[in-house]
């Protein structure tokens, strides 16, 4: 019912369906699962074992059935308008299944967004194309609605390194960030200062979509000096954002 743009009617049909669709959404209300026991008399070892096994298995099934109906529920409310829904429904980041967890942050990245934190958005679609990777799992992207395709058109750059995305999830080829001109027409000016060692360091992990704590802990300094670096990477480079300086840097032949 999203795909025919009625929140409404999903949102109902996801209640109808016993799925809380507020709070802890990846909860079920009026369904009872029950695991046989398989503890009594003449039941040897193994199987006990192979049973608890089974029993195990369809609880992590039934668990990523949740997950999966509550990003659902989540992307519903956010259709309706209703952000603080939205968040509240989501299932924790640490999901089952690759699926839902895409699709969480999916819908936290289009929050961040409309919230006016474009950084954070994009590391969230970043970790999600990461995630999809191994088994190019496109669905989420496509089932996430408009918005993630326009914002990956937008950013050729973050959508390079994953050439099994479909066309429409992709940037025009030689366009970066959405702008009309091409990389090799666009200004390049040589580097106020040399950048030092340890700020290619920097520039190199960025580069990879690593956040500050992650270079922070890949390089073991502390957060406030790789931010330090990045400041000083981005006056050397005439920059003010780290995804400016990673082009720059590209174009000046410095990674």
């Amino acid at each position: 019912m999203l795909r025919t743009g009625d929140p409404g009617a999903a949102l109902a049909g996801l209640a109808a369906a016993g799925v809380r669709t507020g709070p802890g959404g990846a909860e079920h209300t009026g369904r009872e699962h029950k695991g046989a026991e398989h503890k009594g008399p003449g039941h040897t070892g193994a199987e006990q074992a192979g049973a608890a096994a089974v029993q195990k298995g369809g609880e992590v099934a039934r668990g990523a059935l949740a997950e999966y109906e509550a990003v659902l529920a989540a992307r519903a409310h956010l259709a309706a308008g209703d952000p603080r829904a939205a968040l509240a429904a989501l299932p924790p980041e640490a999901c089952r299944a690759p699926g839902p967890a895409i699709g969480a942050l999916l819908v936290r990245a289009e929050l961040s967004s409309a919230a006016g934190h474009e950084e954070a958005a994009h590391r969230m679609l970043a970790r999600a194309l990461v995630l999809a990777r191994p088994d190019r799992l496109c669905r989420p992207f496509v089932d996430a609605g408009p918005w993630v395709a326009h914002f990956l058109r937008a950013r050729p750059a973050l959508t390079a390194p994953h050439g099994w995305l479909p066309d429409g999830l992709r940037g025009p080829a030689g366009l970066v960030d959405g702008s009309d001109a091409p990389p090799d027409r666009m200004p390049v000016e040589p580097p106020v200062e040399p950048l030092t060692v340890r700020e290619r360091e920097v520039l190199e992990r960025v580069a990879e979509l690593m956040s500050t704590e992650e270079v922070a802990e890949d390089l073991h300094l502390s957060a406030n000096t790789v931010k330090t670096h990045l400041k000083s990477i981005n006056r050397k480079l005439r920059t003010t954002r780290r995804a400016d300086a990673v082009r720059q840097a590209r174009r000046l032949h410095l990674l």
